[in-house]
């Protein structure tokens, strides 16, 4: 795209797995053009709200919970206020929860809230994740800060 002179390249891919995001965020590091990437779903949410750590210009999200326009989408409100979006940068602190079902999660609430009050540049996001073993694996590279692990894997994180 960028050698037909695009100013910009923006790259949306489903992601079936967790694991599949690793390559987004490969792809976002090494970009040297201005670049919008991200991946669909909600195995894919990682991408979106760790868009400014990653290099990606930004992220797209829906103006309201409920008019998604795409898989994965988050409401702005919620990037703005749970997620402080505009705040994640480079040197942002990664902690999560794995588990499959995650988005019922109050821990990014809880945790988020405690960072705001704390003032650290960190941030508490939901991981849907299929295979601890294989998403550690992926993601040992990127150095998350912390996991709280939930159901089904709490057996399977002590392995």
């Amino acid at each position: 795209m960028l050698e037909k002179g695009a100013d910009l390249c923006k790259i949306a891919v489903t992601a079936n797995d967790i694991s599949d995001c690793a390559r987004v965020l490969h792809v976002l590091q090494a970009a040297t053009n201005p670049t919008i990437m991200l991946s669909m779903t909600e195995r894919g949410m990682l991408t979106r709200l760790l868009a400014g750590k990653y290099g990606s210009m930004l992220t797209f999200c829906s103006t309201t919970s409920g008019k998604e326009s795409a898989p994965g989408q988050i409401a702005v409100a919620e990037l703005r206020s749970l997620y402080r979006f505009k705040s994640i940068e480079n040197l942002t602190k990664v902690y999560g929860i794995i588990g499959n079902p995650v988005s019922h999660s109050m821990s990014p609430a809880i945790h988020n809230a405690a960072f705001k009050h704390r003032q650290l540049d960190a941030v508490y996001i939901p991981l849907l994740v299929d295979d601890v073993e294989k998403f550690l694996k992926t993601f040992d590279e990127f150095k998350f800060n912390g996991f709280s692990i939930t159901i089904p894997h709490k057996e399977a994180a002590l392995k």
